[in-house]
């Protein structure tokens, strides 16, 4: 027998759903100018084809990790979406404008000139 708590009293032989998760994704659509996704992965490049990644959303910010040489590529929602910063195991930034990480309505692509083939990487993006 299921128990309903409401306004009148707890009410046998009623159903009740809780559902938590029903909270947090409500409240999170709601916040205005606030971070509502995150989206994490990995994947192994090849070397046929750019790695296409759909995370849903459009990020603001995207960080792919090389695991296999240590480089990593940042991509702001402010910047052109054909730049990101690029970091190399030396530990040098410089701005990339050849279109390595670009940002798009459901997610990026990381192009597999700029890694390489047979990489391991992982990523996170924020939208």
């Amino acid at each position: 027998m299921a128990i309903k708590n409401d306004d009148k009293g707890l009410v046998p032989d009623q159903q009740v759903e809780i559902n938590p998760l029903a909270a947090i994704a409500s409240a999170a659509g709601t916040q205005s100018g606030s971070v509502t996704n995150i989206a994490t992965g990995s994947f192994t490049s090849t070397a046929a084809n750019d790695q296409a990644v759909t995370t849903g959303f459009k990020p603001v910010w995207i960080r792919v990790a090389n695991m296999t040489d240590g480089s990593v590529w940042e991509h702001y929602g402010v910047s052109p979406d054909s730049t990101s910063l690029k970091q190399v195991t030396a530990g040098t930034t410089t701005s990339d404008v050849t279109s390595a990480l670009v940002p798009n309505d459901r997610g990026f692509t990381m192009a597999t000139a700029a890694l390489g083939t047979a990489k391991v990487c992982v990523w996170i993006a924020i939208g």
